[in-house]
């Protein structure tokens, strides 16, 4: 939900000064936190559903895992 989130960076932030999360189980604060505009989209949802769909009906996943 954050701007600066990045999956396909190390340590899956864009800001440089960030701290590194060790424990993702606990609750954290980080000082460049800014909420995304785009933190909740419907389309990107439907989309990796469908995707995750096809993906299932090709390798016959059931999709519970």
């Amino acid at each position: 939900m954050c701007l600066h989130f990045d999956p396909r960076v190390a340590r899956q932030c864009r800001e440089d000064g960030a701290d590194d999360v060790t424990d993702k189980e606990r609750p954290g604060f980080c000082d460049w936190f800014k909420p995304s505009e785009d933190a909740f989209n419907p389309d990107r949802k439907s989309e990796a559903d469908a995707a995750k769909s096809a993906l299932d009906a090709l390798f016959g996943g059931s999709g519970d895992e």
